[in-house]
């Protein structure tokens, strides 16, 4: 741990604590001995003014009256704070594709500058970052930040709206919420030509302008009830609970996922059992397609076939196809 790094652990154990902290704690934290930690404390409180003191038969912590005035000077975080957040700016920066502008490109140079100051490659970790935005559609910047506006300011939009069929409509929504779901951007809303609650993809609104009326109010808790029973982003009270049989293939892969926050599973032999509630079974269906011949859908009835429907469809498009 470097001399910089000490002196920010140590600013940052006697803030966050109530009590003087005995020496012992404080040497077992920063790794150092007993002399290396009253250096560091004689250089906060000389050199940076620090309010430092020393309580007797207990050991040291920032005057009460003064520690939430105590900031120490230019970018101070760890070596290993600037490299997480480093490759946290790269990770934002390559996964939308330039839909987040030079806001961060300021936030960013100082952290490179600090490492440089270290004599720490930061290109190293840029390089060594891989995204490979599989599904991801392009976001309008101007459209994600008139939305995000509307969030701060409570006020309404009109929206262009293309469904997945190309269907096109007008409406006003009140924005609720942003949500980043399967590499792609929606907007939980109220709308209000359906006067309920929808989520809308937001690289399917083709023109958008702000409004200065105010936003319906929605309250958390019935947000929290009305997006998160169903499964995927096709939201609502739940209707169905589709039991899932994954055979051996696949059966320890799935396993590992979370396909609900309410979901059932259970082992019966090789194969796996997993119970899912859902209202729209859109998602749902492109999700067993995907998994298909590895899975069976044990109920309902009516998610069974309509997942026969569609395998039959595509097998009739393809053997059709090949004559």
């Amino acid at each position: 741990m470097s001399k910089s790094d000490k002196k920010q652990l140590l600013n940052r154990i006697l803030k966050n604590r109530r009590y003087p902290v005995p020496m012992r704690d404080l040497t077992r934290a920063l790794e150092c001995t007993e002399r290396t930690v009253y250096r560091i404390i004689e250089s906060l409180s000389v050199e940076l003014n620090a309010p430092i003191e020393y309580v007797e038969n207990q050991g040291y912590q920032i005057r009460q009256d003064e520690a939430a005035l105590i900031e120490l000077p230019g970018l101070w975080m760890t070596v290993d704070d600037m490299q997480s957040m480093l490759v946290v700016l790269n990770l934002l920066k390559k996964l939308h594709g330039g839909m987040i502008h030079g806001s961060i490109d300021v936030f960013e140079e100082s952290i490179q500058a600090q490492l440089k100051s270290l004599n720490i490659d930061s290109q190293k970790l840029i390089t060594a970052l891989k995204i490979v935005p599989i599904g991801h559609k392009m976001v309008v910047y101007s459209t994600y930040q008139t939305i995000l506006t509307a969030l701060l300011t409570g006020k309404q939009i009109t929206i262009g709206y293309d469904t997945y069929s190309g269907e096109q409509s007008n409406r006003v929504i009140s924005p609720l919420t942003l949500v980043y779901y399967r590499e792609n951007w929606y907007v939980d809303a109220w709308c209000h030509l359906r006067n309920e609650l929808r989520t809308f993809q937001i690289a399917r609104i083709s023109n958008i302008e702000l409004l200065t009326q105010q936003s319906k109010q929605i309250s958390e808790q019935a947000l929290a009830q009305y997006f998160t029973q169903s499964y995927g982003v096709f939201s609502g009270r739940a209707k169905y609970t589709a039991c899932l049989r994954f055979s051996a293939a696949i059966a320890h892969e799935v396993s590992k996922q979370i396909w609900h926050p309410d979901q059932q599973s259970q082992w019966q032999g090789d194969d796996y059992l997993l119970s899912v509630p859902y209202s729209d079974d859109r998602e749902l269906l492109q999700d067993l397609l995907k998994l298909s011949p590895h899975v069976y859908v044990q109920s309902p009835d009516c998610l069974r076939e309509k997942l026969l429907e569609k395998l039959t469809m595509a097998l009739q498009k393809n053997a059709s196809a090949e004559k």
